[in-house]
């Protein structure tokens, strides 16, 4: 004997054993996490900050004219470029002037920009 009636929705059908299966009280009903697909965070370039003045010292390895590009969070797999600036992997060359740095991620096609002015010290 049932100790009380269960309303539609309150089971579900097994469908490798071809049973109903009770869904207790208590239980959250609610997709397993592993089992549906990562949403992709939000992810803005973290270095550097758009309007950033930076300055090449020769003092500094290599005349200080190496920038590591950073985005938050780390996305594996951003494509960094520049109109005026070379670029290596998550690396800038710098030169003195204004300059674009885009980056792009390839698994969604989303951009994001930011500038920077360079100054001899």
């Amino acid at each position: 004997l049932l100790a009380e009636v269960q309303r539609p929705g309150d089971y579900y059908l097994n469908r490798s054993s071809g049973l109903l299966v009770a869904i207790p009280p208590s239980a959250a009903w609610r997709p397993v996490a592993s089992a549906l697909p990562a949403p992709r965070q939000a992810w803005q370039i973290s270095s550097p900050l758009a309007g950033t003045t930076l300055l090449l010292d020769p003092d500094l390895p290599r005349g200080g004219r190496a920038l590591t590009l950073r985005t938050n969070p780390p996305q594996p797999g951003i494509q960094w470029s520049s109109p005026s600036l070379q670029i290596q992997g998550h690396t800038a060359s710098l030169t003195p002037g204004r300059h674009e740095i885009i980056a792009r991620d390839p698994a969604t096609g989303h951009t994001r920009s930011t500038w920077v002015q360079v100054q001899r010290f």
